[in-house]
């Protein structure tokens, strides 16, 4: 059962409208509401609202969402890093394949995966496991004139076999 104190104020709160209204606010304050091309609240949206509903006029990102850094916009494309040193070390790069580990399988089943898709033929420029940054996983990066197509080669002979739970293409610019 919900209850509404003076420590927890509840307010339900209409998706529809409270969308249109917090388009509208943005457009206000200056800032283009098409830049967000995915929005997850957490929290109360009547308060998100009050909130942007006090900025005025000339207001950042940053205002809005206090917490991002003061110059970021949701339309500016992130920095792309390298996937690992296997990786080219600055733009333009290749094509990667990405492969996951299933839970339980043994990160050698990692480097079978990389062994294999070595054998297939087609250009690889470099590859290896990723083991800090969450669940275990291995990128395949494809040379600068390797195919979409190629890619996805690699990730079907490599996918959901021998300790691995899916592989996919990366196409990056």
């Amino acid at each position: 059962m919900l209850r509404r104190t003076t420590e927890t104020p509840f307010i339900l709160v209409n998706r529809d409208t409270f969308v249109a209204e917090f388009r509208a606010e943005l457009r206000r304050i200056g800032l283009d509401p098409d830049e967000l091309q995915a929005f997850a609240l957490e929290g109360d949206p009547a308060r998100l609202l009050a909130n942007v509903r006090r900025l005025p006029a000339g207001s950042s990102w940053a205002d809005v969402f206090p917490g991002v850094p003061a110059d970021w916009s949701p339309g500016r494309p992130r920095p792309e890093r390298a996937l690992g040193p296997f990786d080219y070390p600055a733009p333009p790069r290749g094509i990667a394949v990405f492969a996951c580990l299933k839970m339980g399988a043994p990160v050698e089943a990692l480097d079978a995966a990389i062994a294999r898709a070595r054998t297939l033929g087609y250009p690889i420029y470099g590859a290896g496991k990723i083991l800090d940054r969450g669940h275990p996983h291995a990128y395949i990066v494809l040379t600068m004139e390797a195919s979409e197509e190629d890619a996805h080669e690699i990730a079907f002979a490599i996918g959901h076999k021998d300790g691995i739970s899916n592989a996919y293409p990366i196409i990056r610019a």
